[in-house]
């Protein structure tokens, strides 16, 4: 068995609390080429090289991404990030928008009680209301109380912000969320903790000196949840760094940290988080069910009763017992337990080349995915919620199908933007052309009424799964009448096709010359 942080017998590498890796970004002039990134980074790489740089993707991802911070100094270049986002951009959010208060921003700040330094939360107007941000107010909680302002999710506000997350989404294919925090001159807005997810912070205005601490112990390395406020008198000695307006610092999950602005300024930055809930642990929590089910279904072992009497000496009461019994019960569950941990990569029929429980918990991510994530960007407009790019779609009880003759052409409006997945009888096709911005990185659990229109999530019968599947591969463009059917199912094909248009998974490419016959 390994330990916690072992991997493979070797120690897990992890230096988070030490001094981070300094990388410095001599170039004096990088706006063009950051706006040059920004045009081309549909495939996220791009826009990630310029995050890094002069750190390339390679060397970050092999000795750093999720092993120890590393620090991007760009001196001479304080306007780095203001392509993307200004204080002035920040002040646009809060007159533009109704803010809610914890849905939408906080205002924290750290006091002294009874010795020690604790965070306090104060949600609320002057005026006792704890509803819709007052703008005036929210300013004077932070220049006067001296509370730092966390907006959560403000890509939902902005656009150059929204293309940044979509970017990077697409190359981490993860969910990639986004806070910003404003934080008056000496001030602290959080206590030291550690997150769940992997942080890269961009300076946009004014220093803040950052405190990285050691971890207590393995269970804190790549935590699954993040941590509750430490006490400072708890952890050893911290590495202190001060970023300033270009810089970016990068935080590995777990890293434990906390951040104060100076006397004499204010700060500006934003967070950008990835791989909540991305981990091999939440591969098996999906595999291990159904390799279960498989195993049970396939080995008359697990179908027998455990052996009379086990109550009496199995059970946290009896752990400390020495009965012959309870060991013999022990190492029967432990030989159990192994064979169904076989079932999680092989088939059901244990044949090569047959999908596994683990193929699906790969599906079911993908899927979760593909449902949560934000929909690409097509063209220099933001697309509406609901809609694919400037189109607005029909319910489809109210539309009629588009005739599609076989020798039209269709393939994916974007690779990797669908998936399917089997749920018992059901072939379920997830994809992203119907995700909101307002639902973005929420949380929220979507009720799925399988209208292509409005849902993210299509279901089909499993009978259908071969045609799905080639949907999802239609990287380059396909005669209709390649996608594969049972003879007599052309009516079928049509219909499942007409639904991957009206959902944007699909375009057409080169329509027949009567183009949209309806019928």
């Amino acid at each position: 068995m390994e330990e916690g942080g072992q991997l493979h017998g070797k120690p897990y590498e992890w230096r988070a609390g030490e001094e981070p890796s300094r990388f410095v970004d001599e170039r004096s002039s990088i706006l063009p080429l950051v706006k040059e990134a920004d045009r081309k980074a549909r495939t996220g790489k791009a826009l990630l090289k310029q995050m890094l740089a002069p750190l390339t993707v390679e060397d970050f991802e092999a000795n750093h991404y999720q092993k120890s911070a590393a620090l991007i100094k760009r001196s001479e270049c304080l306007d780095f990030y203001s392509n993307y986002f200004t204080l002035e951009s920040l002040q646009s959010i809060l007159r533009s928008n109704d803010l809610q208060f914890m849905e939408n921003l906080t205002l924290n700040k750290i006091v002294t009680k009874k010795g020690k330094r604790v965070r306090r939360n104060v949600n609320s107007n002057y005026d006792g209301t704890s509803d819709y941000v007052k703008h005036k107010d929210v300013w004077r909680r932070v220049n006067e109380d001296g509370c730092s302002m966390r907006v959560l999710h403000p890509q939902r506000y902005s656009p150059k912000l929204l293309r940044m997350i979509v970017a990077l989404e697409e190359h981490f294919e993860c969910l990639v969320g986004c806070n910003l925090y404003y934080t008056p001159p000496g001030s602290q807005g959080f206590a030291a903790h550690y997150d769940d997810v992997d942080v890269f912070v961009l300076q946009v205005k004014g220093k803040k000196t950052w405190s990285l601490f050691p971890s207590p112990s393995e269970q804190d390395i790549l935590p699954l949840f993040s941590s509750n406020d430490f006490d400072e008198e708890d952890l050893g000695k911290p590495t202190e760094v001060e970023i300033q307006p270009g810089d970016l610092l990068y935080l590995p999950r777990g890293a434990i940290h906390r951040a104060r602005t100076g006397s004499s300024e204010s700060s500006l930055h934003l967070t950008i988080s990835a791989n909540h809930l991305h981990t091999w642990a939440n591969l098996l929590e999906h595999a291990l069910p159904e390799a279960l089910r498989e195993a049970s279904t396939n080995c008359v072992a697990l179908r027998q009763t455990p052996p009379r009497g086990y109550f009496k000496y199995m059970g946290a009461s009896n752990a400390d017992t020495l009965d012959a019994k309870r060991q013999e019960f022990l190492a029967k569950a432990e030989g159990l337990s192994a064979l169904v941990l076989d079932y999680v990569t092989s088939g059901s029929a244990g044949d090569e080349g047959d999908d596994t429980p683990m193929d699906h918990a790969v599906d079911r991510m993908n899927a979760k995915f593909q449902e949560g994530r934000m929909f690409p960007l097509f063209g220099k407009g933001v697309r509406t919620p609901g809609g694919n790019g400037k189109r607005k779609l029909a319910d489809p009880d109210d539309q009629e199908l588009v005739k599609l003759d076989p020798q039209t052409e269709l393939q994916l409006r974007k690779q990797g933007c669908a998936r399917l997945m089997v749920e018992g009888e059901r072939a379920i096709l997830s994809h992203c052309f119907n995700n909101s911005i307002e639902d973005h990185a929420s949380g929220v659990e979507r009720q799925w009424a399988n209208n292509p229109a409005t849902d993210s999530r299509l279901g089909f019968q499993i009978e259908d799964a071969g045609l799905l599947e080639a949907i999802t591969r239609a990287i380059k463009p396909s005669k209709v009448e390649d996608f594969p059917v049972e003879k007599g199912e052309e009516d079928v094909r049509n219909e499942i096709l007409n639904a991957a248009l009206t959902a944007g998974i699909l375009e057409i490419v080169s329509p027949n010359k009567d183009k949209k016959q309806r019928v």
